[in-house]
């Protein structure tokens, strides 16, 4: 089974049941080049008990381990294997691996955040769980939703775009085939009072880098993701947002 993130093609071999119905609307029927194979293996470990991601080589694969997914993978074969406890672990297990993918290929970023459009132009909305990425996005409908969780990012000297993301928490996609063009991004602040406020660039870096899914230490690793970061907060203009819950905060916005 073929499925299309941002613009890369995944073909998934297992239980079909689960993809389709974690990523349905990015699920393609026609046959087209695979940038991965993905195989899963369900019954491995136990449940959810923590976020903590270890990584680990040998004979030339990776591996990228919680309680709950072993992820097994070769850049340089094309391949990865899922071994996973339940359907949340094959969702992060799956989330894992692609921020890992995208990064080491200096493609692009994974980030903790919801992303809405006004316009022809997407904002973004970054924080920490409870920070109110899905208030936010609950508050900006009608706007059409790019992600209420992990917003894909392309990373390129000519601009940042965002592309609909599959990696949802409780909004549904309807696989929106195209990119727009990043116009902000916002720290998320629950406050009694609207108020926007700049960021410098080193502050932004700082800001972004524990937003971002990464979960390999590697220092080469680390170079690209700093590199990807900078590229971003140089183009985008980054702030501080604090807002109150209702949709007035997108008349800072627009």
């Amino acid at each position: 089974m073929l499925t299309k993130v941002g613009e890369h093609t995944f073909e998934f071999y297992g239980d079909m049941e689960t993809v389709e119905k974690l990523y349905g609307a990015f699920i393609h029927k026609k046959s087209q080049t695979r940038d991965m194979g993905v195989f899963l293996e369900s019954g491995f470990g136990k449940s959810f008990d923590s976020y903590e991601v270890t990584h680990f080589m040998g004979n030339g694969w990776n591996y990228l381990k919680r309680t709950d997914f072993l992820i097994e993978f070769s850049l340089k074969l094309k391949t990865a294997k899922i071994q996973y406890f339940d359907e949340l672990a094959l969702k992060h297990a799956f989330m894992t691996l692609y921020s890992t993918f995208i990064t080491e290929i200096e493609w692009g970023l994974l980030v903790h955040s919801s992303c809405m459009t006004e316009g022809e132009v997407a904002h973004l909305f970054a924080g920490e769980s409870g920070a109110g990425k899905s208030t936010v996005a609950h508050l900006s409908s009608p706007r059409v939703l790019l992600s209420d969780e992990a917003a894909i990012l392309k990373v390129e000297d000519t601009g940042i775009k965002v592309f609909d993301s599959p990696f949802r928490s409780d909004q549904a996609s309807f696989g929106v085939d195209k990119s727009f063009p990043l116009a902000s991004i916002d720290f998320l602040n629950q406050a009694q009072l609207n108020q926007r406020e700049p960021l410098k660039d080193r502050e932004s870096l700082i800001e972004m880098m524990d937003k971002v899914f990464s979960w390999y230490p590697g220092p080469l690793y680390t170079l690209k993701l700093i590199k990807l970061i900078k590229l971003t907060v140089k183009q985008v203009p980054v702030y501080n947002l604090y807002f109150k819950k209702d949709p007035t905060f997108w008349e800072l916005i627009s």
